[in-house]
């Protein structure tokens, strides 16, 4: 069950920042990262250098400055589950279904990196820099183009004048948007699901519950309920389906009290969502962004479910 509780903590995130300094080599690639929702993400690399050596080391202490102090102000690590909120960073493992072929591109495309194109002709639209902690390299994507024009700047000549400068740059943002590290992918901000080609995943999983909720028996007509479920951002919300939850609404018993709870028509047993505003709202509760308020008994819609910490 997605987001349902810290999985790795953020200890573990910290312990890796604290081991930047132990990192003696660092690469920096340009990439070009091609989104489609009806294909694979693709990944192109163009590995660069900085000069001075130096350069590459000053990037690093400032993207691990940036990084400590992310980790001072988030909450804790969430396995990620479609939602994303600024106090806290998610995770998925690589392996999971939504990013395992994406990150297995990424990942040779980097390793395959290009050294001979012309840095400026790739169209990048991130970087990425690529370290080596106890044999595992780590990764961190930028999604932003590192590639600008200098426009209306100028620059003092021998004889006193101010020169025009026009050229292509590269300029390098400092915060991170997705880390890679021994078989886990931390989401640092919502762009991490652009780097990923998510919203295509999104789409995937979701058609595949729509054909397991239609195969339920539990709608009067899956037609609506289809047309709002792979509309907006619900798509996204079937990262958190409950499978758990959709044995449970095979009982009838069960859907009479949601149905009661939520104020959701039923019709011979069944949920009838003809209504958009009703498939909406059993799409929340699927996908565990619905709960009951304890104080007043009221439904509410939550961000996501998790289990009750006692201590």
């Amino acid at each position: 069950m997605k987001g349902s509780e810290d999985v790795l903590g953020l200890s573990k995130v910290k312990e890796i920042i604290d081991n930047f300094d132990s990192i003696q080599t660092w690469s920096i690639h340009m990439m070009r990262i091609k989104g489609n929702v009806n294909a694979s993400t693709s990944y192109f690399c163009r590995q660069i250098r900085l000069v001075p050596e130096e350069s590459l080391f000053t990037l690093v202490t400032d993207v691990k400055a940036e990084l400590v102090k992310k980790t001072n102000e988030v909450n804790e690590v969430l396995e990620f589950a479609g939602t994303f909120e600024n106090s806290n960073i998610y995770e998925l493992p690589t392996t999971d279904e939504s990013i395992t072929e994406s990150c297995a591109s990424l990942v040779t495309a980097i390793e395959n990196t290009d050294i001979e194109k012309n840095p400026f002709d790739i169209k990048a639209n991130a970087y990425a820099v690529i370290g080596s902690l106890e044999g595992k390299n780590i990764f961190f994507v930028f999604l932003q183009n590192p590639v600008k024009t200098i426009k209306r700047k100028y620059m003092l000549t021998d004889n006193g004048a101010f020169k025009e400068v026009n050229n292509k740059i590269l300029s390098l943002g400092i915060d991170a948007d997705l880390l890679i590290y021994d078989g886990t992918a931390y989401f640092l901000s919502l762009k991490a699901e652009k780097v990923l080609g998510l919203e295509r995943t999104y789409l995937k999983i979701c058609k595949r519950h729509i054909e397991e909720i239609a195969q339920s028996d539990i709608l009067i007509d899956i037609t609506p309920f289809e047309n709002i479920a792979k509309f907006g951002c619900n798509p996204r919300r079937f990262m958190a389906y409950s499978q758990r939850n959709m044995e449970r609404l095979k009982k009838k018993e069960v859907r009479k009290r949601i149905a009661n709870s939520f104020s959701i028509p039923l019709k011979n047993g069944k949920f009838d969502v003809a209504n958009p505003a009703d498939a909406e709202n059993l799409v929340k509760i699927i996908c565990q962004k619905g709960m009951i308020d304890p104080f007043d008994s009221e439904a509410r819609e939550v961000s996501g479910a998790r289990k009750w910490r006692t201590n």
